[in-house]
Protein backbone atom coordinates (compact mmCIF):
# COMPACT_ATOMS: atom_id res chain seq x y z
CA UNK A 1 0.00 0.00 0.00
CA UNK A 2 1.27 3.59 -1.08
CA UNK A 3 2.12 6.13 1.97
CA UNK A 4 -1.13 9.02 1.44
CA UNK A 5 1.05 11.99 1.64
CA UNK A 6 -0.33 14.66 3.85
CA UNK A 7 1.68 17.43 6.02
CA UNK A 8 0.74 19.49 8.92
CA UNK A 9 0.58 23.10 8.36
CA UNK A 10 2.39 26.58 10.15
CA UNK A 11 -1.37 28.26 10.27
CA UNK A 12 -2.75 24.92 12.24
CA UNK A 13 0.05 24.72 14.30
CA UNK A 14 -0.32 28.21 15.17
CA UNK A 15 -3.89 28.26 16.01
CA UNK A 16 -3.29 25.12 18.15
CA UNK A 17 -0.67 26.45 20.14
CA UNK A 18 -2.59 29.51 20.97
CA UNK A 19 -5.75 27.32 21.98
CA UNK A 20 -4.08 25.18 23.64
CA UNK A 21 -1.62 27.18 25.28
CA UNK A 22 1.38 25.44 23.69
CA UNK A 23 4.86 26.59 22.75
CA UNK A 24 6.00 27.56 19.10
CA UNK A 25 8.35 27.99 16.73
CA UNK A 26 8.61 27.70 13.04
CA UNK A 27 12.44 26.15 14.17
CA UNK A 28 10.19 23.16 15.62
CA UNK A 29 10.03 20.93 12.85
CA UNK A 30 8.27 17.90 14.28
CA UNK A 31 6.40 20.31 16.46
CA UNK A 32 3.85 18.02 17.44
CA UNK A 33 5.56 15.41 18.50
CA UNK A 34 7.69 18.06 20.49
CA UNK A 35 4.08 19.59 22.35
CA UNK A 36 2.96 16.05 22.63
CA UNK A 37 2.22 15.98 27.11
CA UNK A 38 1.08 12.69 28.07
CA UNK A 39 -0.42 14.65 31.58
CA UNK A 40 -3.07 16.37 29.23
CA UNK A 41 -4.03 13.57 27.11
CA UNK A 42 -7.22 14.10 28.76
CA UNK A 43 -7.41 17.70 27.36
CA UNK A 44 -6.21 17.13 24.08
CA UNK A 45 -9.24 14.82 23.55
CA UNK A 46 -11.63 16.89 24.92
CA UNK A 47 -10.46 19.62 22.68
CA UNK A 48 -10.58 16.99 19.81
CA UNK A 49 -13.76 16.59 20.58
CA UNK A 50 -15.44 19.38 21.24
CA UNK A 51 -13.64 22.53 19.69
CA UNK A 52 -14.40 23.46 16.19
CA UNK A 53 -11.47 22.88 14.43
CA UNK A 54 -10.54 23.23 10.86
CA UNK A 55 -9.34 19.56 8.97
CA UNK A 56 -5.33 21.17 9.25
CA UNK A 57 -5.67 21.67 13.00
CA UNK A 58 -7.42 18.01 13.61
CA UNK A 59 -4.83 16.28 12.01
CA UNK A 60 -2.01 18.37 13.93
CA UNK A 61 -3.96 17.68 17.03
CA UNK A 62 -4.13 13.77 16.19
CA UNK A 63 -0.71 14.06 15.99
CA UNK A 64 -0.25 15.07 19.02
CA UNK A 65 -2.70 12.32 20.66
CA UNK A 66 -0.66 9.64 18.98
CA UNK A 67 2.38 10.78 20.40
CA UNK A 68 0.83 11.11 23.94
CA UNK A 69 -0.27 7.71 23.66
CA UNK A 70 2.87 6.57 22.84
CA UNK A 71 4.13 8.35 25.51
CA UNK A 72 1.57 6.60 27.74
CA UNK A 73 3.51 3.31 27.32
CA UNK A 74 3.91 1.12 30.44
CA UNK A 75 1.13 3.34 32.83
CA UNK A 76 -2.10 2.72 33.75
CA UNK A 77 -3.47 4.89 31.37
CA UNK A 78 -2.03 2.84 28.31
CA UNK A 79 -5.09 0.90 27.91
CA UNK A 80 -7.79 3.82 27.85
CA UNK A 81 -5.97 6.31 26.16
CA UNK A 82 -5.32 3.61 23.22
CA UNK A 83 -9.08 2.67 23.13
CA UNK A 84 -10.22 6.57 22.97
CA UNK A 85 -7.51 7.21 19.79
CA UNK A 86 -8.32 4.43 18.19
CA UNK A 87 -12.05 5.59 18.46
CA UNK A 88 -11.21 8.75 16.75
CA UNK A 89 -9.03 7.05 14.32
CA UNK A 90 -11.77 4.56 13.03
CA UNK A 91 -14.35 7.83 12.87
CA UNK A 92 -11.98 10.23 10.80
CA UNK A 93 -10.01 7.28 8.76
CA UNK A 94 -10.14 9.67 5.51
CA UNK A 95 -8.38 11.89 7.72
CA UNK A 96 -6.18 10.55 9.66
CA UNK A 97 -4.69 7.80 7.12
CA UNK A 98 -1.31 9.55 6.46
CA UNK A 99 -0.80 9.25 10.41
CA UNK A 100 -2.21 5.72 10.79
CA UNK A 101 0.25 4.64 7.82
CA UNK A 102 3.14 6.10 9.40
CA UNK A 103 2.86 4.91 12.89
CA UNK A 104 2.47 1.57 10.99
CA UNK A 105 5.47 0.67 9.93
CA UNK A 106 4.33 -1.21 7.54
CA UNK A 107 7.80 -1.63 5.68
CA UNK A 108 9.28 -2.70 8.92
CA UNK A 109 8.17 -6.50 9.90
CA UNK A 110 10.49 -6.58 13.30
CA UNK A 111 8.68 -5.92 16.16
CA UNK A 112 11.80 -4.52 18.05
CA UNK A 113 11.96 -1.98 15.90
CA UNK A 114 8.23 -0.58 16.31
CA UNK A 115 6.60 2.24 18.19
CA UNK A 116 4.16 0.94 20.86
CA UNK A 117 1.14 2.37 18.62
CA UNK A 118 2.26 0.00 15.56
CA UNK A 119 0.46 -3.13 16.36
CA UNK A 120 -3.01 -0.94 17.08
CA UNK A 121 -2.20 1.28 13.38
CA UNK A 122 -1.63 -1.79 11.76
CA UNK A 123 -4.85 -3.14 12.83
CA UNK A 124 -6.82 -0.21 12.02
CA UNK A 125 -5.48 -0.62 8.08
CA UNK A 126 -6.65 -3.98 8.26
CA UNK A 127 -9.94 -3.14 9.50
CA UNK A 128 -10.05 -0.36 6.74
CA UNK A 129 -9.25 -2.72 3.78
CA UNK A 130 -11.21 -5.19 4.83
CA UNK A 131 -14.58 -2.84 5.21
CA UNK A 132 -13.45 -1.27 1.92
CA UNK A 133 -12.53 -4.25 0.08
CA UNK A 134 -8.66 -3.65 0.11
CA UNK A 135 -9.47 -0.18 -1.47
CA UNK A 136 -6.87 2.26 -0.52
CA UNK A 137 -9.49 5.42 -0.34
CA UNK A 138 -10.90 4.93 2.84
Amino acid sequence: MSLTARFPSSDSRVALAKRLGLPYSSEMQDWEWEVADRDRFAEFIACYDAAELTEGERFSLMEILVQCVEDLHHTPGFALARQQLEQRLSARMTLHRPTVQYWALQDNARSAEQFYVTPLMRQLLVQVGAASGSRNDA
